[in-house]
């Protein structure tokens, strides 16, 4: 009698350890189904691009960037051109970090910076009057939205 109390005893212990490992995989495999929301992944940092605004066309050569038309709205803004890319503020002109000629659409807000910088110093301009003329224009993009357009002449 006391080999069969022996027996359930390790029956016992051996189902409540069936039943946690099987409780522990479900809880593994729910997570790993179910999807991040956006608020939640990971955050890209800034990615910065170098484009010089310049309404005539023709070829470029030597990786120098150029924008030949851009449209503003109140959400967006899109450049059609070529661009340098790069994690890092001072972007390095090689075949690396050149994008080629196209169509670049990117999300603006209300909270979206436009600066102008000059011999005499940066101030701000309002994003119609800054992107009418020409120049060097830097953008600064963070998760799809412009946190930056700031112009050098």
């Amino acid at each position: 009698m006391q080999r069969e109390g022996t027996i359930i005893k390790r029956n016992n212990i051996f189902n409540k350890t069936l039943i946690a490992v099987i409780v522990l995989l479900c809880v593994i495999l729910c997570e790993s189904v179910i999807p991040v929301n956006a608020a939640q992944k990971k955050n890209q940092g800034i990615i910065y691009y170098e484009t010089n605004y310049n309404k005539t066309k023709g070829s470029q050569k030597g990786y120098f960037p150029r924008t030949t038309k851009i449209i503003i709205n109140s959400k967006s803004i899109t450049f059609y051109g070529s661009f340098l890319k790069s994690k890092k503020e001072k972007i390095v002109r090689d075949k690396y970090h050149y994008v080629k000629y196209g169509k670049k659409t990117f999300a603006i807000t209300s909270k979206t910076k436009y600066l102008q910088y000059d011999d005499v110093g940066c101030f701000p301009m309002k994003k119609e009057k800054l992107l009418k003329g020409g120049g060097n224009l830097h953008i600064e993009v963070e998760n799809g939205k412009v946190k930056a357009i700031k112009r050098y002449m």
